[in-house]
C-alpha cells in the first residue's frame, strides 16, 4: 500500500480545529475524489506505464486489485492506494525472484518454457505516478473548489 498523506503543522491544526465542518467535509470529499481519480489512473495506465496492456487475468489480475480508501481523522487527512496481490510491490517497485521451493522457477516466454534459478523484474510503477497525478490535482485546488461548491450551498 502507498499512502499519501496531508500533514498540518500546529497552528494549522489550530486553524482547523476553528474551521467549520462544512470545510473538513469539502476537504475530505476533495480526497475522496482525488484517490478515486489516483485509483482508476493506475487502472487506466497499468503494468508499465503501458495504456491498453491486457493481464491474462482480466479484472481478477492486477488492475482489478487496485483499491482505495481515505482517513479522515483530522486534524490528518490520509488517502490509501493499494493492492493485496502479492506480486504487487514487486510490480512497482521491481526486484528479484529466486526459486525457494525448487532448483528452477519454470515460467512459459514466447511460446517456449524456460527454467532460471532467478528473475529479475524491471519496476513497472503504476501507484507512484497516479498518486503523483492525484497530488497534482490537490494542488491544483480543482478537487477542493468542486468539493466547497457542493458542501457550501
Amino acid at each position: 500500500m502507498i499512502v499519501f498523506k496531508m500533514r498540518f503543522s500546529p497552528e494549522d491544526r489550530a486553524r482547523f480545529a476553528a474551521m467549520p465542518e462544512r470545510f473538513r467535509a469539502a476537504a475530505t470529499r476533495a480526497m475522496w475524489w482525488a484517490m478515486n481519480d489516483a485509483r482508476n489512473h493506475a487502472r487506466e495506465v497499468g503494468m508499465g506505464g503501458r495504456p491498453g496492456l491486457v493481464s491474462r487475468r482480466g479484472e481478477l489480475g492486477l488492475r482489478g486489485s487496485i483499491v482505495m480508501a481515505v482517513d479522515d481523522r483530522w486534524p490528518v487527512l490520509c488517502g490509501i492506494l493499494g493492492s493485496n496481490l502479492v506480486y504487487a510491490r514487486i510490480h512497482e517497485l521491481g526486484g528479484t525472484v529466486k526459486a525457494v521451493r525448487a532448483k528452477y522457477l519454470r515460467f512459459r516466454t514466447q511460446g517456449r518454457w524456460v527454467s532460471k534459478r532467478q528473475v529479475t523484474i524491471p519496476a513497472r510503477p503504476y501507484l507512484r505516478p497516479a498518486l503523483e497525478h492525484a497530488a497534482r490535482q490537490l494542488a491544483e485546488a480543482g478537487y477542493f473548489l468542486a468539493a466547497w461548491e457542493q458542501v457550501r450551498a
